[in-house]
């Protein structure tokens, strides 16, 4: 595998080697997995396999290509099938793990978008970095879900500092609040209040800090490349029925999104 085909999602703090960071990181803090299989213990230990995932997210190559590199990675030799199936289960972990590792990215756009699938049809939130021009992280949902609620799954993968770009879907001090908990300031347009009622002083500060951001509102536009760079990179791909599948399945489309142009 040579160097140039090695473009990796995240830029990590620790650029000297940063795949020994990514193993260290998952064997502490891989989740926990309950076995249910009389007794028998797992044949591969459950850091190695996140590590593994998360490799596959940095690196942004193939189950087979991984499969290959874990010899020298973690020292064990999992198929390519069993790294398939960790990935199913722990690709959302690994994106929040890289997340935590890597560089922040200051202004970004946040916006959904339908996905169709096999006989189905989700629904993709994405955050998209104006500075970096690349897909930060993205979440598949039911087609019903609200965009309100896609930004909170978003945010568990995200960390400021930072500043967040979003249209009056996103206009609310709940998710105000919920971005300011993870250090990023959210600047949505407001939304027109019903005929007859007043705008509530919490609202009314939002909009003052939306007329202070117009300026800097103006490149959301620029955002709504993300949504169609993972709409093009998945077409024709997409035939899981399953949210889950469907889910762990795009986050890597979504991560080499900018690469596969």
């Amino acid at each position: 595998m040579s160097a140039k085909h090695l473009k990796p999602s995240h830029q990590l703090k620790i650029a000297e080697n940063p795949i020994k960071l990514i193993v260290d990181y998952a064997m502490k803090n891989a989740p926990r997995r309950d076995y249910n299989n009389r007794g028998r213990p797992p044949k591969y230990e459950e850091g190695e396999l996140a590590a593994l995932c998360m490799v596959k997210a940095y690196l942004n190559v193939s189950f087979k290509k991984i499969a290959e590199l874990a010899p020298f990675i973690v020292g064990s030799s999992p198929s390519k099938a069993t790294i398939y199936r960790a990935w199913l289960r722990l690709a959302e972990w690994a994106e929040k793990a890289l997340a935590e590792l890597s560089e922040k990215y200051n202004l970004m756009v946040v916006d959904s978008t339908g996905l169709k699938g096999w006989g189905v049809r989700f629904k993709v939130h994405v955050v998209y970095s104006l500075e970096c021009e690349k897909v930060v992280t993205a979440e598949v949902t039911n087609k019903n879900c609200s965009d309100s609620n896609g930004l909170k799954k978003l945010l568990k993968k995200l960390k400021g500092p930072g500043v967040i770009l979003a249209d009056s879907a996103y206009f609310g001090w709940n998710l105000f609040e919920a971005c300011a908990e993870r250090g990023l300031l959210l600047v949505a347009k407001p939304k027109k209040p019903p005929k007859g009622c007043k705008r509530r002083s919490r609202a009314r500060k939002l909009e003052l800090l939306f007329d202070f951001g117009r300026e800097l509102y103006r490149r959301r536009k620029e955002g709504e490349r993300g949504p169609c760079l993972v709409k093009r990179v998945s077409r024709w791909r997409v035939f899981y029925s399953k949210v889950e599948s469907c889910r762990a399945y795009l986050l890597y489309f979504a991560l080499v999104s900018a690469v596969i142009e």
